[in-house]
This record gives C-alpha cells, sequence and structure tokens, in this order.
C-alpha cells in the first residue's frame, strides 16, 4: 500500500542534512543529483518518505506484514478488515495524524487460499486472457506465476514455498496466495476506491475479493483446453510454445524452425487456449476467494 498524507515538518527540519526527529522517529536526508529532496524513515516495517516540495509523508509497504510486525514479519495468515482498521488507527497515533481521509497512490491485496495444493495448481496455469504468465522464481526453483499487465500485476504463488525460500519460515500448511498489485489506481476506480478510509467499508473488502474471483475464471488452464477429436503434432507444438516453457526446452523442440514458423506456431497454440471451456478446479478456487472476502470483512 502507498498512502500520502498531508504534513508540513517545517518546524522539525529546515531541510538541512542533518537528521532530524519527529514523534520517536528519526528522519535521515535523501541526496538526489546533488539536492536534499526528502527524509526517510521506518515505522517497522513500514517505509515514510516526508517530501517537503509537495508537503506529504508517504507511507510505504504492507499493512498486513505491519499486523505480523513481531519477529518475522509475513502475511501468510488471514487479514481481517478489524485487522486493517486496528493497523490504521495505530498509524494514526504513531504520525500523529487521521490519515482516513489520505490519498492511496498505490494497492495490493490478496487472499490466502487453502484446501487446494499449490504445486499442481500453479503448474496448470497457461494463460491469463490469452497472456502467458512469467515464471516468479527463488533460490531453488519458481514458485509462482506473475502476468505483467497495463493497470495491474496479478500474481499467483504457493506461500509455503515461498516464505520458505524468502524468510526461511515453515508455514506447516499448504497455502496458495492469489494476489493482485495496482499499478495504476484507474483499475480500482470502479471499485470506489480512492482514500484510505474507501478500504475501511465491509463492501470494499467484498469487492476486491470478487475482483479477484472474477480474474481468477479468467485464467485458462492446462485442463481446461477443450479439443475436438485428435490434436495434431503442430498443435501441440503451438501450445508448449504458447505455455512459457523454459528457452532450452524451446530450443529443441524447435530444432529445423525459423522464427517465423516459431511465431505462426505460438500463435495457433494461444488461439488455441482461448477455446477453453471452465474447469472445476479454477471454478472452486474463484468460489472459495469470493467466500473468504466476505469471511474477512464481516471478521
Amino acid at each position: 500500500m502507498k498512502i500520502d498524507v498531508p504534513l508540513n515538518l517545517s518546524n522539525h527540519w529546515d531541510g538541512s542534512n542533518e537528521p532530524f526527529t519527529y514523534r520517536n522517529m528519526e528522519f535521515n536526508p535523501i541526496w538526489k543529483r546533488g539536492c536534499i529532496v526528502s527524509a526517510k524513515a521506518r515505522l517497522s516495517v513500514l517505509e515514510l518518505e516526508y517530501k517537503p516540495d509537495r508537503g506529504i509523508l508517504r507511507i510505504e509497504n504492507s499493512l498486513h506484514k505491519y499486523k505480523n510486525r513481531e519477529g518475522t514479519a509475513h502475511n501468510h495468515d488471514d487479514f481481517t478488515l478489524q485487522n486493517l482498521k486496528d493497523s490504521i488507527s495505530e498509524i494514526s497515533d504513531k504520525i500523529g495524524l487521521g490519515i482516513n481521509d489520505s490519498e492511496l497512490r498505490g494497492l495490493e491485496f490478496g487472499i490466502n487460499c487453502t484446501g487446494v495444493d499449490p504445486e499442481s495448481f500453479i503448474e496448470s496455469i497457461e494463460a491469463y486472457k490469452g497472456k502467458i504468465p512469467y515464471n516468479m522464481t527463488g533460490k531453488v526453483k519458481a514458485y509462482g506465476k506473475r502476468f505483467n499487465l497495463s493497470q495491474f500485476q496479478l500474481k499467483i504463488y504457493n506461500k509455503t514455498l515461498e516464505a520458505k525460500i524468502s524468510k526461511g519460515l515453515e508455514i506447516g500448511s499448504q497455502v496458495l496466495r492469489f494476489e493482485e498489485r495496482v499499478l495504476r489506481m484507474q483499475a480500482v476506480r470502479r471499485l470506489r476506491i480512492h482514500r484510505v478510509g474507501d478500504l475501511l467499508k465491509p463492501e470494499t473488502f467484498i469487492n476486491m475479493g470478487d475482483s479477484l474471483a472474477k480474474k481468477c475464471r479468467k485464467l485458462t488452464l492446462a485442463t481446461s483446453i477443450c479439443m475436438e477429436g485428435e490434436i495434431s503434432s503442430d498443435d501441440k507444438l503451438g501450445l508448449l510454445l504458447a505455455s512459457g516453457i523454459s528457452t532450452s526446452h524451446r530450443r529443441i523442440i524447435t530444432q529445423g524452425l525459423d522464427r517465423g514458423q516459431q511465431s505462426e506456431l505460438r500463435l495457433r497454440g494461444m488461439n488455441l487456449l482461448r477455446k477453453r471451456k471452465k474447469v472445476g478446479v479454477g471454478d472452486d478456487l474463484a468460489s472459495f476467494i469470493g467466500r473468504k472476502a466476505r469471511e474477512l470483512a464481516n471478521s
């Protein structure tokens, strides 16, 4: 989350190179191109940046992780509407300002899903609205898939594996995280999200969950490809090329084909992926996301 809070700290800082303290938080000046442009501090896992030219304090990072800041901060458990309200209230107390009316400049939200095997589901993902995913990789292996769209980024990943790779945490259960990172706030304007206070309404929590569920239903899964009769060798090759296979694998299966032929086969595969039907596991996950959002909104 990225929040811009109107704030004037001219009584605390004169723009010099010396660190200053505001409400027990030490701010350090930041240089850029030979000039001091801002000052940064931390509030637990949150990054704070005071920008004097704009008169704002930018608060950035995960409120879910802020809730779980004791020990190793994480977001693999549930984050309820009440948790959000408590976090916002506590941050307001820490900085001495109410932030409900502050503008949202960035947003990321997700649902932790159980009852589905993360590895199998992720491996089955072929495309989202015809777009091929990127692999999310850790130190050892890929743990999820990511789609980069113009207004948002969609991430579906094995939270159990990601927590172990990145933080050495053992969750103890299989968790699949379905997450959206908003790149342009226009993407959530239809959900009537403009300011921090908009997030504190139960209907907003539910709407965000329904938005994720809708995106889940637009995934093309390997088990959902519906073919009539026998599939030709060219169709099989096209499906492989359209499924984001590794470079080394692609080189092996495309020996003797020029770039034009490869592009034609990949397009053929993408067209086949679009001819999909709904699949039980995808629908079940989408339904779970919708139900979970309602549960979190009322907790």
